[in-house]
């Protein structure tokens, strides 16, 4: 199951062989501390450095519209357009800037050349601020006021646009840079989760403390002391981050460039239009997939997608032609591409109709930064008694310090509790808005009213008269903007395709960047209509002539609807499909859609995945089910031994905090159910050592026993280039149900995507008798084998039949592709008995191996389907007599597997003589009273009653 996102499953995933730890380590687990991971000297150098950036960018943008109005005395309308352009290019900037970075310059180089671009800006609009023949001259009260002439805007504007280039640019890839100093896997285990999460709270912190600077004391010094100073104060900021971003550059991990995440689209795109005249295949299982692995087309960590149904004509590029086989190279990335590649696609085209609601969203969003300040700009700044003066831009700060407080509100008490997902918090994002834009209508209503009117100008409000209603609007906004924001951000990590994830924070800024045009544009179209035919309009030069609040309703209707749409568009939407399950049709492994498989599952806790458990109903009948927080419970009875045990699935708490409540619920639930016999295991998240007290005395009071685990040491390592190894993952059994299955085994499997390694519990029973595979057991009765296996020779028994054959390559292919062995096919051998004789071209063709013969010798055992005489025979019973179990008798687990030796070497041969039986008869008669008169009272088995008769 997924631990990273909500609602998403933990899956087991495959392991390099270099996670595997020799057995001569005398201790559980193990640490080794890297060279070059993240430190937190870096993190705190790159959040100062970006405090800068955000300070810079915030002091020129919140109080851009006054400079605009009251330096270059610009119209109403033409300054909201103004603003809402250049912060729709400064945020469209971003997804440019990941582009590059990704394709090209790597992050740190792109992040140093557009804070060097910003420097540039910022010296500009210094510049323009500070020397009077780059401004127009004041305006006198009651004077005609000149506007900016054409030669200073341009000096301004190219300055502000190459201040808004440099550090949009720079702006989503300084965040995934700052990401980038973790391992490439630290977000696959808990503690790097916990550190990125750490890292991503903290700059929302920098950001917000950042913006309430320069809300307060940047914007107090262009309002009151002087603009020339407040730019060269953002200017200045500028140039300490780009000093100090190369001069702390060793110390920081540098990730170069992976290639452009658009390539894959455009290969998909190239691969349909050669094949769109083809038909799309009823079975998805026809298009092409390969694993990420070996595949070169995809990244090294690339997740696999399913194929679903949307858009099905895109999967078109990945039908296998007759022209893609014709030199058997299928690595042809433009012409045949994967499922995974085309459902990226499908992922982004499912993803814009989302993003275009975020953006519309802006609209109402941008308000705060452009309208709002416009209101507060026309009121009575000084309060106090004139004491003191509130700068009209600094009324944003408002939201800031209201953002931040709900934020630290909902992750220190909401999100604990109750886990949102990304559509949910974007929801109420947009629910919000309108309200918050309701709320200025309101007020610009009131200031409207006491203005007089058109044409009177009667004494402005006081600020401190707005405040109260600029602390709800801004309140509600704050909500609002927090909510989508970080569920928009979470959402498009979560569902971009992940050779786009560098990229994902780009979408944010660039629904912002949208947001801004659109309102952009939709003041100017607003403007144009409501002035036609020499009215004065919505937004006259005069602002106090306008209705500044019939186009906040406006808004509010906007915003509405957009908020249906995107109802609408999330009951709908189809969530990124990851294989969490391994389905392959031709081996009937696995069939959950006829009822054999019963699924229950418990609910995910916040980041944390849920557990998900799956009984097999031809084995088991389910006699109860409890689910608990952290836990699965299943009462179930073996339908064979007609045995009753409960099967404990575990999924422990990551988090010191949650520890205490997790290691109550699992000493409960144990005690409630002591009386029937108990597996307990999975992901306890514990490192069972001499330190943890409280979760070895519950496995001691319990009676439990550790199974040892076969095929590593350890079950979870974070894949760095010096890895951390520990042991999360066990299994526990009681007494009572170890004496029912004896020859119980945890064994380990090899992983591929996920930190924890896959545990397979064998109980010792056969796979037919469990039902799990189809056709790969002889008919020889009850002692009957489908597997005789000593060091690295094996012989498989199957009946005549071809799909049993087909199954036994599969599960033979399976195992090569999960433990990284060889097996020889091109020197093995294939026996044919009686009618299997005539399709020998049918079964040499499955098996890609040649035709053995028969007598076949086996570790000195004949094997035939025909009569042998006792010159054959009298050497296997030689080797039977000389064979020594003395090394056995003191060990009395190691009995039980000594008679199914004997058994498998006796039943393997389809006709032998009846000394033969009476030989093996007889050595393990001996055997046994050997360690009858040793006093061994523990096991002790009847002689096997073998037939002394021909078979």
């Amino acid at each position: 199951m997924d631990a990273d996102r909500p609602g998403g499953l933990r899956t087991p995933i495959f392991a390099d062989d270099e996670a595997q730890a020799s057995g001569s380590e005398a201790r559980e687990h193990e640490v080794h501390k890297a060279a070059g991971h993240c430190s937190d000297k870096a993190l705190k150098v790159i959040l100062c450095l970006q405090f800068l950036e955000v300070s810079a960018f915030y002091g020129v943008y919140l109080n851009l519209i006054v400079y605009l109005q009251d330096v270059l005395h610009g119209d109403s309308a033409s300054n909201v357009t103004a603003v809402n352009s250049w912060a729709g290019v400064s945020y469209l900037m971003p997804l440019l800037g990941a582009a590059v970075a990704d394709s090209y310059w790597g992050k740190h180089k792109t992040v140093l050349i557009g804070l060097s671009i910003s420097v540039v800006g910022m010296a500009m609009v210094t510049t323009s601020a500070t020397l009077p023949s780059l401004r127009p001259p004041r305006c006198s009260p009651g004077a005609y006021c000149a506007p900016a002439t054409i030669s200073q805007e341009l000096v301004f504007f190219s300055g502000i646009y190459l201040c808004g280039v440099g550090i949009g640019a720079s702006k989503a890839v300084f965040i995934s840079f700052a990401a980038e100093q973790f391992d490439d896997d630290d977000d696959k285990n808990t503690s790097g989760r916990e550190a990125k999460a750490s890292y991503f709270s903290w700059y929302y912190a920098v950001a917000n403390v950042a913006m309430l600077t320069a809300g307060t004391l940047l914007v107090w010094v262009e309002d009151k002391v002087n603009w020339g100073l407040g730019y060269g104060i953002c200017a200045s900021f500028v140039v300490v981050a780009v000093v100090g971003l190369a001069a702390t550059a060793p110390m920081y991990r540098l990730v170069p460039p992976a290639g452009s995440p658009i390539k894959g689209v455009l290969q998909v795109l190239v691969a349909l239009s050669r094949k769109v005249n083809l038909a799309v295949p009823d079975d998805a299982t026809e298009l092409y997939e390969e694993d990420g692995v070996k595949n070169p087309l995809l990244h090294p960590l690339h997740e696999r997608l399913q194929h679903t149904e949307q858009f099905r004509c895109l999967d078109k590029a990945a039908i296998v032609t007759a022209e893609d086989l014709e030199d058997g190279d299928l690595n042809r990335p433009w012409r045949l591409c994967t499922v995974t590649q085309v459902e990226e696609l499908k992922t982004l085209l499912r993803l814009i109709p989302i993003w275009l609601t975020s953006a519309v969203y802006f609209v109402a969003n941008t308000q705060a930064q452009t309208t709002f300040v416009q209101q507060g700009h026309k009121t009575e700044s000084h309060i106090a008694g004139g004491a003191a003066s509130v700068p009209a831009a600094s009324l944003t700060s408002i939201e800031t310090v209201l953002a931040a407080a709900y934020v630290t509100f909902y992750n220190r008490a909401v999100a604990p509790s109750v886990a949102f997902t990304p559509l949910q918090l974007m929801g109420l994002g947009h629910a919000t808005a309108a309200g918050a834009v309701a709320v200025a209508a309101c007020t610009e209503a009131c200031r409207l009213r006491m203005a007089g009117g058109p044409g009177r100008r009667a004494p402005k409000w006081g600020i401190a008269w707005l405040l109260p209603q600029y602390a709800m609007a801004y309140a509600v906004m704050a909500v609002s903007d927090a909510s989508l924001s970080v569920g928009q951000m979470q959402f498009f990590y979560d569902q971009s395709p992940e050779t786009m994830r560098g990229a994902s924070t780009a979408f944010y800024f660039l629904s912002i960047s949208l947001g801004n045009l659109i309102n952009s544009q939709l003041v100017t179209l607003v403007a144009s209509v409501t002035s036609a035919g020499g009215r004065t309009g919505w937004f006259p030069p005069e602002m106090d002539d306008g209705r500044l609040d019939y186009y906040f309703v406006l808004v509010v209707a906007i915003t509405l609807l957009n908020f249906a749409v995107f109802v609408a568009l999330a009951k709908n939407y189809t969530s990124k499909r990851k294989n969490d399950f391994l389905e392959t049709k031709e081996s009937n492994l696995i069939d959950t859609g006829d009822g054999k498989i019963s699924w229950n599952w418990s609910q995910p806790r916040g980041r944390a995945g849920g557990i998900l458990v799956g009984i097999n109903n031809d084995s088991f009948d389910i006699v109860n089910v409890e689910i608990g927080i952290y836990f699965i419970r299943t009462l179930l009875l073996d339908k064979k031994g007609k045995f009753e045990w409960n099967l404990v699935i575990v999924y422990g708490d990551a988090q010191n905090a949650g520890k205490v409540a997790y290691l109550a619920e699992l000493s409960r639930v144990y005690q409630d159910n002591v009386v029937v016999p108990c597996v307990m295991g999975d992901d306890f998240n514990i490192i069972r050592d001499h330190l943890n007290f409280v979760f070895n005395a519950i496995i001691e009071q319990a009676g439990l026993r550790d199974l040892p685990l076969n095929g590593r040491n350890f079950t979870w390592a974070n894949n760095q280039d010096n890895p951390t190894y520990e042991k999360l993952d066990r299994i526990l059994i009681c007494p009572d149900w170890e004496e029912q299955y004896p020859l119980a085994e945890v064994h380990a499997l090899e992983r591929e995507l996920s930190d924890h390694t896959p545990l397979v519990l064998d109980t010792g029973n056969k796979a037919k008798d469990n039902g799990y595979v189809k056709g790969v057991m002889p008919e020889f009765g009850n002692n009957g084998v489908n597997i005789v296996q000593y060091v690295d020779d094996a012989i498989f028994l199957i009946q005549d039949d071809e799909e049993s054959a087909r199954n036994l390559k599969f599960i033979l292919t399976a195992f090569e592709q999960m433990s990284g062995l060889t097996i020889t096919f091109h020197k093995s051998e294939v026996f044919l008995f009686c009618e299997a004789r005539e399709k020998v071209d049918i079964y040499q063709e499955i098996f890609t191996c040649k035709l053995g013969e028969v007598p076949l010798k086996y570790l000195g055992l004949l094997v035939s389907d025909v009569r042998l005489g006792n010159k054959f025979w009298k050497v296997v019973t030689e080797k039977i007599e000389k064979s020594n179990t003395r090394f056995w008798e003191d060990w009395w687990v190691g009995s039980k597997p000594l008679k199914e030796a004997y058994l498998s070497l006796y039943n393997i041969s389809f006709d032998h003589r009846i000394f033969v039986a009476k030989a093996i008869d007889m050595r393990w008669n001996n055997f046994t009273f050997r360690r009858a008169l040793n006093g061994d009272k523990k096991i002790l088995w009847s002689s096997l009653k073998m037939r002394c008769e021909e078979k």
